[in-house]
């Protein structure tokens, strides 16, 4: 997240890029009012946004995808317009959000796209909850979080701070002064009428997860019966490529996608070869 200011940028600038057919509702799962954007017809397709984000980061996919799938775009606990009524966080409690949205929509075997966070969790849910789907994308994430250097020289990038387990106030507030693009962008994605310095308090309560070390085993990941897009960028901050090898080497129903200069602002760094890349591994799969 090094260019998390790039990535911010790119989610403002696609806000109002949607399919027509995309209308805004509600829907209740796991204790959780998620807030979800629905576009487009055929095969379902949910997709899971990155830590500190919000479903406008897939708007020019959907724009894309729309003719093709059936899309449910999800704004995870705690983001944007959805709510954290106990204010937890941890990747198993965003892969049961999503199991339990996925149940409550009554969606038959959908595929799933996440990026970051979003990667982890549709990860997880490959390996707790066999069965569940039928393709799975994780994009810009490994198995391995917050477990090497790299992991944490990109939080240090991106906020000014590495450090485990808490990020203080006066961390924000010199995230604030060095990056106030992205503090107001921050501010603006999670506004609340009640509480428009949300976005402090969520990525207050994000940290903790960010910095706890949460690994799948390779027993686990070879019990991933479900066909896999592994993407990641060659330059991405947060995760390695060799992470993302070892996670395909893994999983025999997995393929593995290198995007070529590109951070994990990929969005912003290689946009048409992103959706590229996505749209042909889910086309394959309804064929």
């Amino acid at each position: 997240m090094r260019c998390i200011l790039s990535l911010l940028s790119t989610c403002h600038r696609i806000a109002g890029t949607s399919h027509p057919d995309a209308p805004s509702s509600f829907i209740m799962a796991n204790g959780v009012t998620f807030h979800m954007l629905e576009a487009g017809t055929g095969p379902p397709l949910l997709l899971l946004h990155g830590g500190g984000l919000t479903l406008d980061l897939w708007r020019s996919l959907i724009a894309q995808a729309a003719g093709r799938f059936h899309i449910y775009a999800i704004d995870t606990r705690g983001h944007g317009q959805t709510n954290n009524p106990d204010q937890r966080f941890s990747y198993q409690l965003l892969a049961a959000d999503a199991a339990a949205i996925i149940t409550a929509l009554n969606l038959d075997r959908p595929m799933v796209a996440g990026y970051s966070d979003g990667g982890t969790t549709a990860l997880l849910l490959a390996v707790s909850y066999p069965g569940l789907l039928h393709a799975v994308i994780v994009a810009g994430a490994t198995n391995q979080v917050a477990t090497h250097p790299h992991h944490f020289a990109g939080l240090h990038d991106a906020f000014g701070t590495g450090r485990t387990g808490t990020i203080t106030d006066a961390d924000l507030d010199t995230f604030t002064l060095s990056r106030p693009e992205a503090a107001r962008h921050l501010a603006y994605l999670h506004h609340r009428d009640n509480n428009p310095t949300h976005w402090r308090s969520l990525l207050k309560q994000l940290w903790p997860m960010w910095t706890t070390p949460l690994t799948i085993t390779r027993d686990q990941l070879r019990t991933i019966k479900t066909p896999m897009l592994v993407l990641l960028a060659d330059h991405d901050d947060f995760a390695d490529v060799k992470d993302a090898v070892f996670l395909s080497e893994q999983i025999p129903t997995s393929q593995l996608a290198i995007l070529p200069g590109a951070t994990h602002s990929v969005f912003h760094d290689r946009p048409e070869l992103f959706n590229t890349l996505v749209l042909d591994f889910l086309d394959a799969q309804t064929t």
